[in-house]
């Protein structure tokens, strides 16, 4: 299962569903829409009866900072949604991720209970680590019992899910965990001039 949380911006969702559909391969894409703008509700909802997406409408979030209203969102999908589906396994990723290339979660999620990109905080993870909410994968039977919590830890200088730390990461070992890669790369915008 696939969890998208959607906020304001139509278009960065439709194509992550126009890709999801090629290269998201084990589960179904679901929509949350965390919108403040009742116009992007809308717009959201239209794209996600246009790809054939389930579409969620939240209640409007009254928290303002857009990190800590991911992590509700997240929190509050994964008990209400996750806990009562009870999926084999559940992915998180943001609108804006854009897959490239296949991607499935079901072999390495045999081997370990989550899967994503690492996020480390400040202290070099020695007071913590987290996987990075706009691509995080776990296995239901690992983590359905646990109270995960996808706020920020700012004690620990942990973006969003970074309280996931004390009720899930901290068991296990870093360097015995297989991590999604990630890598910069640098793209040159064909329409802007060679010279200033």
């Amino acid at each position: 299962m696939w969890l998208v949380i959607a906020y304001e911006e139509p278009w960065t969702l439709d194509w992550l569903l126009r890709m999801a559909v090629r290269y998201l391969t084990d589960g179904r894409v679901l929509v949350f829409d965390n919108s403040r703008r009742a116009q992007a509700r809308v717009d959201i909802e239209r794209v996600c009866r246009d790809r054939g997406v389930p579409y969620l409408a939240l209640p409007p979030n009254p928290i303002w900072h857009p990190n800590w209203a991911h992590g509700m969102v997240m929190t509050w999908v994964f008990r209400n949604v996750v806990r009562a589906v009870r999926p084999r396994y559940f992915t998180f990723i943001d609108q804006d991720f854009t897959p490239l290339e296949e991607i499935g979660s079901g072999t390495t999620l045999e081997k370990q209970p989550f899967y994503g990109a690492l996020n480390i905080g400040k202290f070099s993870g020695t007071l913590g680590w987290n996987l990075w909410a706009g691509y995080c994968s776990y296995n239901f039977s690992a983590a359905h019992h646990r109270l995960l919590n996808f706020l920020n830890d700012f004690s620990r200088d942990l973006d969003t899910g970074g309280r996931n730390w004390p009720v899930l990461y901290k068991n296990f070992d870093r360097t015995q965990v297989q991590f999604a890669p990630r890598q910069k790369r640098e793209f040159v915008d064909p329409f802007l001039p060679t010279h200033c």
